[in-house]
């Protein structure tokens, strides 16, 4: 037997009806363009929606997407239980649409991350000639961290 998938009436329906973990959260629709988007996405090896780890310097999506956004649904379709693979095929197949509505779900004192792009171009503008250095301990979570580690361009530890 094949288990019937909800209509986007009924996923929307369910999708303004489920709780949301906190007070502190909004939903937020962002209608993205035709073609590639340049958003890449992850899931927590808890479980839980796929969500933003970076956008690409040309993403159409930039200032209208916030890393760590938590994609809900697209085009009203509740994609919480897809793994990221799975929400990067559908936007994807998606991508001759004239347009996608991506619902997410946003923290709301989440402030704006910088980019990959943006990282790189602040630790190649940081100086590197100072006698001192710094070491910062980060605790980090268990899983995928969207973490990249690069060689600094001038040699030695990034």
């Amino acid at each position: 037997d094949q288990e019937e998938a909800p209509s986007s009436h009924e996923a929307k329906d369910a999708l303004e009806a489920a709780p949301t973990n906190s007070s502190s959260e909004d939903f937020i629709h962002v209608v993205a363009p035709e073609g590639k988007l340049g958003v890449v996405v992850a899931t927590s090896p808890q479980g839980g929606p796929a969500y933003v780890v970076d956008l690409r310097e040309d993403s159409p999506l930039l200032g209208k997407v916030l890393l760590g956004d938590k994609i809900i649904a697209i085009d009203d379709d509740d994609v919480q239980q897809l793994s990221s693979t799975e929400v990067s095929k559908l936007i994807a197949r998606k991508s001759r649409n004239p347009q996608r509505k991506l619902t997410i779900l946003r923290e709301e004192d989440q402030e704006e991350a910088p980019s990959s792009h943006e990282a790189k171009d602040a630790l190649e503008a940081a100086p590197t000639n100072s006698s001192s250095e710094d070491f910062i301990h980060v605790v980090a979570p268990e899983g995928k961290l969207g973490v990249v580690v690069a060689t600094s361009p001038q040699g030695g530890p990034a």
